[in-house]
């Protein structure tokens, strides 16, 4: 469940701006939303404007939406493998590869498309023995994810902190 959590903090801190979704990314959430032992979570981009800006315009930051997929059921979760499922599939010629990791039963990849100065686009993909889908639209500064990116790591850090004591 941490692990999760971490997965979803990382994917809300990276932004996207694309006005379409990638087909396999699309292909993925439409074929499991709504089923049992999955959960979907689908923010709007009000919202997150809201979390990340205290409520004042910022033209540094501008989400258009975020989507999460995970798979709760351990049995679905060993049917499911997100990764194999999506990025065979993805056009990866206009995305940054952030960050793979790949252990016996478990791969995790992290891209980003950006354009200029701001990242537009973010997607994280985890597959195997544990199943997680993010993808993050909108518009967000470099300067202000490394803001956001810090705040959170520093949250993190005060829970730890929290928790040993």
């Amino acid at each position: 469940m941490k692990t999760r959590l971490t997965l979803i903090a990382i994917g809300l801190v990276l932004n996207i701006n694309l006005f379409a979704q990638p087909t396999s990314i699309e292909k993925v959430f439409n074929a499991y939303a709504g089923k049992d032992g999955i959960t979907t979570v689908d923010f709007s981009g009000n919202l997150l404007n809201l979390m990340f800006n205290d409520g004042e315009t910022n033209e540094n930051c501008k989400l258009s939406s975020v989507k999460i997929l995970t798979v709760d059921d351990s049995l679905l979760n060993g049917k499911i493998n997100f990764y194999q499922e999506i990025i065979p599939n993805l056009d990866k010629s206009n995305y940054e590869q952030l960050m793979t990791v790949k252990s016996k039963g478990q791969d995790f990849v992290v891209y980003c498309k950006k354009e200029k100065n701001a990242i537009t686009e973010f997607v994280l993909v985890s597959g195997g023995d544990d199943n997680v889908l993010i993808y993050v639209e909108g518009n967000l500064s470099l300067s202000e994810a490394k803001r956001i990116s810090n705040d959170l790591a520093q949250n993190k850090l005060r829970e730890l902190e929290n928790t040993s004591n």
